[in-house]
């Protein structure tokens, strides 16, 4: 098997072309809007089994290097080093199916990646975090990726289920740039590398579950750095990992037995993903929809100088309105 053989094998094409457009099972292939071309109905269709892809639209067609010639716009040697660039991208496994078993992570790890962040500390500092956050959860570095450890429990006191690597921007610009990437090539370039990366188990988790038991009234965001800060902030909050999707019945009597309402707290935008969480829930859940302003979450709201204090009081109005209104 030859070097690019192996570099495809590593990187479906599928996750690949799935990060810059959505997909849509059709079969045993996958169908959506090609942005090759002005494309209004769905041309573009993926082969897994061939790992290809070809649009009945504009009659563009290949393999994952070509995607990438094509997409980003550069040439076949330039793909090649951007593929190799790119973390290695496998099929995410359907929660309906038998979660896979993977080797756990060892807390040692979370300590070392830690123990690195020296002055990238600072990217912490940026979103809001004090120190005490950041140690407490272990946020750390891996030498290219901003770390967030997944807890099975408290902090540091359990084991450690899985860690999500969150994308360096400003690194990942500067490797692009020595690539000769710039300008409009360089955003879509920088569009094929994930924002966010799970390694470890790939079973649905809740995320900071441990902060919410007992409680009465509870907080659902759907990202770690939300739920987070919201906590710091003293306020009761857990995000599901997985998306709203993954949000497991069992929850419920495990960990909210005492919850009597849930705020689930979804970004600007994405308030379907509330209502999907919702009908998981249960009627006592309520989706929170944000006000006119130049915030997208709880993180930007924060950063814009409001507090917990101002944040509790946009969600009593709504319980003016009726939560289940778009």
């Amino acid at each position: 098997m030859t070097d690019i053989q192996m570099l495809k094998r590593q990187h479906d094409i599928v996750g690949i072309i799935g990060r810059t457009v959505q997909l849509k099972k059709s079969g045993s292939r996958f169908v959506g809007l090609c942005p090759l071309h002005k494309d209004e109905n769905p041309s573009l269709v993926i082969y897994p089994q061939q790992q290809s892809f070809h649009c009945f639209g504009c009659g563009e067609s290949g393999d994952v290097i070509a995607w990438i010639e094509k997409s980003v716009g550069v040439d076949f040697k330039t793909a090649l080093a951007l593929l190799g660039n790119l973390p290695e991208c496998e099929p995410q496994p359907l929660f309906k199916a038998q979660p896979k078993r993977f080797k756990s992570i060892s807390t040692a790890a979370a300590k070392y990646w830690h123990g690195k962040l020296g002055k990238r500390r600072t990217y912490f500092h940026n979103r809001g975090f004090a120190d005490n956050t950041i140690d407490r959860e272990q946020f750390g570095f891996d030498g290219r990726r901003y770390v967030i450890p997944l807890w099975t429990g408290v902090p540091q006191e359990s084991k450690l289920a899985a860690v999500k690597l969150r994308r360096d921007d400003e690194g990942e610009v500067k490797r692009l740039q020595e690539n000769g990437l710039e300008g409009e090539t360089l955003r879509s370039a920088l569009k094929l590398i994930p924002k966010y990366i799970l390694r470890g188990s790939y079973n649905p988790l809740l995320y900071c579950y441990w902060r919410v038991k007992g409680e009465e009234t509870i907080f659902v965001f759907f990202g770690e750095f939300d739920c987070a800060l919201a906590i710091q902030f003293g306020l009761p909050a857990c995000s599901p990992v997985h998306g709203a999707n993954s949000w497991q019945k069992d929850w419920g009597s495990k960990y909210l037995r005492y919850a009597k309402e849930m705020i689930i707290i979804p970004d600007r935008g994405e308030r379907e993903q509330g209502f999907i969480a919702k009908s998981l829930i249960g009627g006592h859940a309520k989706v929170f929809k944000w006000p006119d302003g130049n915030f997208n979450d709880f993180n930007d709201y924060i950063l814009q100088g409001e507090t917990s204090a101002s944040f509790l009081q946009l969600c009593q109005e709504q319980e003016l309105t009726d939560f289940s209104t778009v």
